[in-house]
């Protein structure tokens, strides 16, 4: 492209002196009229390289533009991506801790927070709760009755014990706070 317009800014020099003979001497003995062809050619030709060289970088423009819309569309799917194994990982821990069928601690959590010194780092007072004769209940009165009296018992403890505080299911029948 770059060629083409030195060599039209040439030949336009050329053809300004010819403009100068016509206008001095009449169109008679002058080339006049094939040199504003030939430089109207090459302009049509200067403006085609231009053209063209303009739509090759528009092109690579718009690759990048495209490339640079899907890097940020797999940055958002892998921010996405991470947020969802997060909440996954969370709920995850919290089953593993949790006592599905009363919803307190589970034994896991129990032991984790008895074992952790920085948890309890200063005097802290534990209380075991064993529910008595939960074998005959479950015996005379069915399983169904026995759940129920571990899931009420547990309902009772959490209320009683301020939020703040550990409230968990140590075992079958066994509870800790």
């Amino acid at each position: 492209y770059q060629d083409k317009l030195q060599v039209q800014s040439d030949y336009w020099e050329k053809l300004k002196v010819e403009i100068e003979a016509v206008r001095s001497r009449g169109y008679e003995n002058t080339d006049i009229v094939n040199m504003s062809e030939t430089y109207f050619k090459m302009a049509d030709e200067t403006v085609s390289a231009a053209e063209n060289y303009s739509e090759k970088i528009a092109r690579k423009i718009r690759t990048i533009e495209i490339l640079s819309a899907l890097d940020m569309l797999c940055l958002v799917i892998l921010v996405i991506m991470q947020t969802l194994m997060a909440v996954q990982n969370k709920l995850l821990e919290q089953r593993a801790y949790t006592d599905s069928h009363t919803g307190l601690s589970n034994k896991s959590a129990c032991e984790k927070i008895l074992n952790n010194k920085e948890i309890i780092d200063e005097p802290t007072a534990c209380i075991m709760f064993d529910l008595n004769n939960l074998k005959t209940v479950n015996d005379t009165m069915g399983h169904s009755a026995g759940d129920q009296l571990i899931m009420n018992f547990a309902r009772l403890l959490r209320s009683v014990i301020p939020e703040e505080d550990f409230v968990g299911r140590y075992g079958g029948d066994e509870f800790m706070a």
